[in-house]
Parts: C-alpha cells; structure tokens; sequence
C-alpha cells in the first residue's frame, strides 16, 4: 500500500543538467501506456496506479497531471537527452502526480511517480513547484501529503518548499493469526464492484453498531459534551486533530465535520467505560471511497487506552470483519496499553507513515514557475471538494 511519494530515490539530487522544460498538463486517455510503463511496479513489481488511473483520469476532486518533456529554448536548442544522455522526444511523458481536495480548505498531494530515466535531473522538484502552483489557486489553507518514515528523499524534496513533518503515524489492526507478516492486502476500491462491496460492509457494519445502541444519535442532548472531549483528547491533539477522510488521505476534524458524521450516523462510543472515567469514540465512514485500500478502516479511533482496546475489538466482532485504525506513534491511548490491544488481537508493524504540510498564508511566498524548467500549459483550474 503506497501514500504516493515513496519513489522518491534521488528525487532532490541532480546530477545531470536539463536542457528542457517540464511541461504539466492535465492527463489524458491518450498518455495511459506512457504513464503505466513507468509507474506500475515502483514497489517489487507492484503500484497501484494502474487501479487509480480510469477514476483519478476523471475524478472532480483532483486534477491528475502529467510532465512532459519540452522543447529547448533558444536557436540552438540542445538535444533532448535523459539522465544517461539517451535521447528524448518532445511530449515524452516522464511524470505525474495528482493534486486533490479533502476539504474546501485542504489540499492533499498523491501519486507522484518519476520516470527512472530522467531521475536526479530535478524533475521531481519542479514537478512540485506545478504542485505548489495549482494548491495556491485552490486558494487552499495548507497542503499535506504523506510517505514513509524512512524515506529520506521525499522529506527533503518536500522541504525544499517548507512542507515539513507535523505527524507520525502506525497502523494498527486485526489479524486471525495475531502476525502483522499475515497482511494480505485487500482488493483495491478503485474497482466499482470492489468499492460496491465495500460500502455495503461498511453500511452493515453501522446498521450493527446501531442495534448494539453505539451509535451517537444527533438527538442526543451531549454532543458538545463529547466534541469538547474529543478536542481534549491528548491522542486527537497528538495527532493533529486530524483524522483520515479517505484511505490514505487525512483531513482536519473540525467541529462542523464531526456534526456531520454524527448526523450521518458514523460516531462510534463506548457503551459502557471500562474503568472509571473510560471512554473512547470511533468514526465509521459509511460510503467506501474510490482508493486502493477497501478494508474497514475507522477514521478516527481516540480514548483512553483500554476503552479504546475494547471499543475497536467490539466493533470488530459487531462488524463481523477485521478492522484497521491509525493513531499517532507514540499516542497516549496506545503507549502502556499496547498489550490491551494486542490480547484483542491487533497488530502492527514498525513502519510508520510520516504526514508532512505547508501552511499556504504564512507569508512564505509560493515558488515561482521558472519558465526555462517547468511550464504550465494548463492554467490550473477549480478542483470540486468532495461532499464526504
């Protein structure tokens, strides 16, 4: 499972001089053996944007883009050449990236593959600064992506333009065998029939919960109650107050969110404490959408360390199949209860994913388009926010 910018070997680095622009433009029907012949196996052979192609290629809520090679400027144009001086043709495409939005504010960044031709040429850093220029005309608060704690390479890139580390995350979740090696992966959600299913899982599984009465109802006299202690929470501040608004992709809880999917019937909680004072709350988001990740995934999982335990593990059993939740490494709802977790039967490996953002309007200006190294031949245009 990829967060979009883990092939980021040499990404920063360049070692050869560009004598051509990259040129983004929107992706097209056209550029899909181009694109596929260099992003489909950027991890032991395996990528999932051959699955993400025929959705991102039309999703409003993103603009999926590609970088093309362009012409040397001047009369005496210089050959097109690659990182090992084999030559190139104008409109070759070398790589994509998609700019998307979470929320009306928020924008996210995924997808980002290089062609390993052009690599350590600084493709990958003006492709950022393409990035950088559709976000701003998002008008868009902050933009965020996420990639591998050991990835080196895209934090660096990301910092160039002050896009830091704000979060460390580690994925837990439920295994019959109690072996976080036993993790198949689950079919991917980009397929309709797969994203169908998916949400049909996820809608029984809240039918159930509501049976069980663990639904919070929007009736209920409590909610600022429970959305003041949300806020308190040192797992949610911990983690940003954000929570992940679709497999992969994190957005910010706000308070208007979070009524929503109260309203919606996707608040989880405890029903009764486990020790005094115990509490704990979920978010199941009812509609599965299109992602390569189709597992029951909860959005936000935050509480004392063994409600919590047993809120996951109850909506497990309820749910009838195995979960998956996100906290922020080193949460003081998993610190000292990791084994309360783990009788439950969760699991979870060392790799954390590292989330990192840029505040857009804190008075670091956007980098500008240098026109002898990127061209936008695309003005960037209005990406629709998803109504989640």
């Amino acid at each position: 499972m990829g967060a979009g910018r883990e092939d980021a070997a040499a990404l920063t680095r360049s070692t050869r001089t560009r004598a051509w622009p990259l040129v983004i433009r929107r992706a097209t029907e056209q550029d899909h053996d181009a694109v596929l012949a260099f992003a489909s196996g950027t991890w032991e052979g395996w990528d999932y944007i051959p699955n993400a192609w025929p959705v991102w290629l039309h999703a409003s809520d993103g603009a999926f883009l590609v970088g093309t090679v362009g012409e040397s400027p001047g009369a005496g144009r210089e050959p097109l050449l690659d990182a090992e001086g084999s030559p190139l043709d104008v409109g070759q495409v070398v790589a994509i990236t998609r700019v998307a939005m979470v929320s009306e504010s928020e924008a996210w960044l995924e997808g980002i593959r290089v062609d390993p031709r052009v690599r350590g040429m600084g493709v990958a850093a003006d492709l950022q600064v393409a990035e950088l220029q559709w976000v701003a005309a998002q008008r868009a608060d902050v933009v965020r992506y996420a990639t591998g704690g050991e990835n080196e390479a895209s934090h660096r890139l990301g910092a160039r333009d002050g896009i830091k580390v704000i979060a460390r995350f580690r994925g837990w979740w439920w295994s019959a065998t109690g072996s976080a090696e036993d993790d198949d992966h689950d079919p991917s959600a980009f397929e309709e029939a797969i994203h169908l299913a998916a949400t049909e899982r996820r809608r029984e599984a809240l039918k159930r919960l509501g049976e069980a009465r663990m639904i919070v109802a929007a009736e209920r006299d409590d909610i600022d109650d429970l959305w003041r202690r949300l806020t308190a929470d040192p797992t949610f501040t911990a983690g940003q107050r954000l929570f992940e608004a679709r497999s992969w992709a994190m957005a910010e809880l706000t308070e208007a969110a979070f009524r929503r999917h109260v309203e919606r019937g996707e608040v989880v909680v405890s029903r009764e404490p486990v020790a005094d004072g115990g509490w704990a709350i979920a978010i199941l988001v009812g509609e599965q959408l299109p992602s390569e990740d189709s597992a029951l995934r909860l959005a936000l999982l935050c509480g004392d360390g063994p409600s919590a335990a047993a809120l996951a593990d109850e909506i497990r059993r309820l749910a009838g199949h195995s979960i998956r939740f996100r906290v922020p490494a080193e949460a003081p709802m998993i610190t000292g209860h990791e084994k309360r977790f783990r009788e439950a039967g969760f699991v979870t490996r060392d790799w954390e994913m590292h989330l990192l953002a840029r505040q857009m309007h804190d008075g670091q200006p956007i980098p500008a388009a240098d026109p002898a190294r990127l061209v936008l031949a695309d003005t960037p245009a209005r990406i629709e926010p998803p109504r989640w």
